[in-house]
């Protein structure tokens, strides 16, 4: 079958997952599946101290896909890969979407989206990475499959269609606020939790990570 654009997403979100060499079965890995790994000794030193280097490697500060369609465009992922949502501008468009215009390591920006998506995979690799990672990964394909559909939509003039991929970035942005907020409520202290508060102020189920 011909390959999608989420093809090209899932290549480079790849961390040798589903072969002998996959990040997240490795002893390094930990009890959660963690595909980071922190660069080792230099070379001249201790050759044989370093791991394999993933597509979605953690220190990435961004990463692109570009597509040569008869409206150029490419899709943009700040931050990391595997935690990033990519998000679709248009080589004509006039206007950047705000939150890909702005952010430094130097100081955090909440209207960033490379700060979004940097701060909710610090928290799950701070809970439960194999826990939090289908989570992301749901939120990640909802939104692509917005910003492609929009892509997608060729009544819509040039204007429009780039009016409308800005607000989706700023509401990606949004959304990851939040998502960092569900990941630390739902999995923090060793424990999932089920289900939310009810109204009638009745106890959430937990089991144990």
């Amino acid at each position: 079958a011909p390959l999608t654009r989420s093809d090209f997403f899932s290549v480079m979100r790849d961390n040798y997952q589903g072969t002998k060499w996959d990040m997240s079965k490795q002893p390094a890995a930990g009890p959660f599946g963690v595909t980071d790994r922190w660069d080792g000794a230099p070379s001249t030193t201790m050759s044989n101290a370093h791991f394999e280097r993933p597509i979605g490697v953690y220190r990435m500060a961004y990463s692109y896909i570009g597509e040569a369609a008869e409206e150029p465009l490419f899709y943009f992922g700040p931050h990391v890969s595997t935690t990033a949502v990519y998000l679709p501008v248009l080589c004509k468009q006039e206007i950047c979407p705000a939150s890909l215009g702005r952010g430094s390591v130097k100081a955090i920006d909440r209207k960033s989206a490379f700060w979004a998506f940097r701060r909710a995979k610090a928290t799950a690799l701070g809970l439960c990475w194999d826990r939090c990672l289908p989570v992301i990964r749901e939120r990640q394909a909802a939104w692509e499959a917005q910003g492609l559909a929009i892509v997608a939509d060729g009544a819509l003039p040039l204007p429009e269609k780039a009016g409308l991929l800005c607000e989706l970035a700023e509401a990606v942005v949004a959304d990851w606020a939040d998502l960092d907020d569900e990941l630390m409520v739902r999995f923090s202290d060793g424990w999932e939790q089920l289900s939310t508060v009810e109204e009638d102020g009745s106890t959430p189920h937990y089991k144990p990570l």
